[in-house]
């Protein structure tokens, strides 16, 4: 096949931001996000399994995220990190396994039990940057992913390529007076983004198909 479409989750916005130490839910459900992407030289490779580890800090304390359902810490009307959190229904790992999955395979890439190849994700940070775009324009928020894709071999759990993609999409509002739904707006995008930006890597398709990465 050509072309292929990415299939992510989409978000739906469930409560509001406060100042105070509350956790904002953001709940997930499967509607269609579409975007094309070539698929030639991935279509008919095969991975074992897509796994998905979640390295994240938590913004405000800096210590280790032991609840994977939290997505980023809230901030004040100063910009700050808070110790609020908003969190999903959910571990994040887990939409980002899904959403990698349903992916490659609506691209062509078969799921084998004893497939050579396989695909680990490391996520590292979930953060929403504020940047001042000039005079005349108006600023921009953002909601970033930075997560490191690797192609394993299976056996001998060699790693055969590996690279950190900064996913990012754009947010709706304006400074930093933002809700949960804001974020669960811009979380299918997100999902598509890291998918669109790993498949489509240099090397990646070479690793998968391969397991070698020409130089």
């Amino acid at each position: 096949m050509n072309k292929a479409s990415l299939f992510l989750l989409a978000a739906l916005a469930l409560q509001g931001c406060t100042i105070t130490r509350s956790d904002s839910l953001i709940a997930f459900t499967p509607v269609p996000l579409k975007r094309a992407a070539v698929a030639d030289e991935i279509d008919g490779a095969a991975v074992r399994q897509v796994s998905v580890i979640d390295s994240r800090r938590d913004g405000y304390s800096g210590r280790p995220i032991t609840d994977g359902r939290i997505l980023l810490n809230k901030r004040n009307g100063y910009g700050r990190k808070m110790e609020g959190v908003y969190a999903a229904a959910r571990p994040l790992a887990e939409y980002a396994k899904a959403s990698l999955e349903d992916s490659l395979v609506r691209l062509g890439v078969a799921r084998q039990q004893h497939a050579r190849y396989e695909i680990q994700v490391i996520l590292h940070e979930v953060d929403d940057p504020h940047y001042e775009r000039g005079f005349f324009q108006s600023p921009a928020n953002y909601l970033t992913l930075a997560a490191t894709v690797a192609v394993m071999e299976t056996a001998s759990q060699k790693e055969l390529w590996r690279q950190t993609i900064l996913a990012r999409t754009e947010l709706t509002f304006q400074g930093v007076f933002g809700g949960a739904d804001d974020y669960a707006r811009a979380l299918p995008s997100l999902m598509n983004d890291l998918v669109v930006r790993c498949v489509t890597a240099p090397g990646f398709a070479e690793a998968l198909r391969n397991g070698e990465v020409r130089t």
